[in-house]
């Protein structure tokens, strides 16, 4: 079984940042209920419209290989185009070093740090020594001019190592802040200074290096921020597994004096988390997905409810996966159904939807093909019914249906041209032999639409092993 990339390209997973957040869900519609600073859209030239970071970390610079490099397409009033882009290597004029084989330069956060109104985008990059990049937004865009290294070799707040790292507003202080979570985990409080030292940092109690710690760092799956206690400041969900037991998810709650160090929910977990509102009542709830063969065949998730009293764990909680009366296909081992996952409004309804990439499904005698899945949310919940099954062979998507192609290996949902829809990006980063490519889905009231593809080809860059769209960050 594969082991899902969630913040960075396998072969940097052991040099995350102490502080770096990975994808911050697109904001899906909310009723009165008090929003965080998570919900902020990610616009690097402030012009209102979100933007979409393509990330290719195993790509070649020029004959350099593995040096990276990361692709931005910024949102406009008509929505994305291959157009309007920005590509950003180690080579580009104000970024620090060079791109080096094996660098494996890419994006792992975006957030506005500093809170300047513009959303700023912080990379990797792995050689000649671990380094931590922050990339300023402004207007016109991010300003590579700017840049600058504010990771280990400076030694300050945005310093050390860790598996899993996200960004939000534990505090309510309207200041975004960082967590992260693996060894000696720890939050980082905004703003942050242009050096990346943050106004105070406090330790949080979640592995084993500390006492009381509830994993061990391994055993942690995925990791989310959302807004699901309904006080204005942003909580942090933790899925994973404790030694041999079952799967778990806990909620830590954000407040006024901060993130808490003790969860007040203990909910059925899986491999991946994501938090949206589902059924529009104005409450952010969990999509708990885990793509392995347990509790069936194929992989799937479940959808825990928060109501008037909170997050509370179903009875018996409703697996949805391909066996599901009403959604396409078959649960079959190995499908990997919830890889990627990823919560938004893609037909403007108000309601969240729930998208799930099983990139490593079957089509008739091609093997690990891959495909795309929406579910709409409705008033009574995440439905069966009216799913969207998205392949490269579905109308109008380009390419065609290849063996390990990994379609849906990578996804994201982000409101490019602000009209309410949220666009759905997928990627199949192995395509053309490990090229990659990413296409993009309008939103419309009638779902997600194919729009048009691109590749490291078609931004100008080498695309031989780019495994390009590998991250989608938006």
């Amino acid at each position: 079984m594969r082991i899902r990339s969630v913040v960075v390209p396998t072969a940097a997973v052991a040099a995350v940042s102490a502080v770096v957040a990975a994808t911050l869900t697109a904001p899906v519609a909310e009723a009165a209920v008090p929003q965080a600073k998570s919900a902020a859209r990610v616009d690097f030239n402030g012009d209102g419209y979100q933007d979409l970071v393509v990330g290719a970390s195993d790509g070649a610079v020029g004959t350099v290989k593995q040096a990276g490099y990361i692709t931005v397409l910024y949102g406009s009033a008509h929505g994305f185009s291959p157009a309007s882009r920005q590509v950003i290597t180690q080579n580009t004029a104000g970024i620090p070093g060079s791109s080096t084989t094996g660098g494996y330069f890419g994006p792992t956060l975006t957030a506005d740090l500093d809170g300047d109104g513009y959303t700023d985008l912080l990379v990797d990059a792995v050689k000649p020594a671990e380094t931590w990049i922050v990339i300023w937004g402004g207007k016109g865009g991010l300003q590579a001019s700017q840049a600058r290294v504010v990771g280990a070799r400076q030694g300050n707040g945005l310093s050390g190592l860790a598996r899993f790292v996200h960004a939000g507003d534990f505090d309510g202080d309207g200041h975004i802040d960082l967590v992260r979570i693996g060894w000696q985990s720890s939050v980082a409080y905004g703003p942050f200074s242009r050096d990346g030292v943050p106004a105070r940092t406090a330790k949080l109690p979640l592995d084993t290096s500390t006492p009381g710690g509830l994993f061990e760092m391994w055993d942690i799956h995925d990791i989310t921020v959302g807004e699901v206690t309904s006080d204005a400041a942003d909580d942090v969900v933790v899925t994973g597994s404790q030694g041999n037991s079952s799967f778990v998810t806990y909620v830590f709650p954000g407040a006024k004096a901060g993130l808490s160090d003790h969860p007040t929910r203990s909910l059925p977990g899986g491999m991946a988390v994501r938090t949206g509102d589902v059924n529009g009542d104005g409450r952010n709830d969990l999509v708990v997905g885990n793509y392995t063969d347990y509790p069936s065949s194929g992989g799937g998730f479940t959808v825990i409810y928060n109501g008037a009293k909170g997050l509370t764990a179903p009875a018996k909680p409703v697996w949805i996966n391909q066996d599901s009366p009403g959604v396409p296909g078959l649960g079959e081992r190995g499908d990997e159904l919830t890889f990627t996952l990823a919560v938004g409004d893609v037909n403007g309804d108000g309601r969240a939807d729930v998208v799930a990439g099983a990139p490593d499904e079957d089509y008739s005698s091609k093997v690990n093909v891959g495909h795309v899945m929406v579910f709409r949310g409705t008033t009574g919940g995440v439905s069966t019914s009216g799913i969207q099954d998205l392949s490269q062979d579905s109308p109008g998507v380009p390419g065609a249906t290849e063996a390990n192609d990994f379609f849906g290996d990578s996804v994201a949902l982000v409101d490019g041209d602000r009209d309410g829809h949220a666009e759905l990006a997928a990627a199949a980063t192995m395509e053309d032999n490990g090229s990659g490519a990413a296409v993009i889905f309008r939103g419309t009231t009638k779902g997600a639409v194919p729009s048009f593809a691109f590749t490291g080809k078609g931004v100008g860059m080498n695309p031989t092993q780019a495994h390009f769209g590998g991250f989608v960050v938006n």
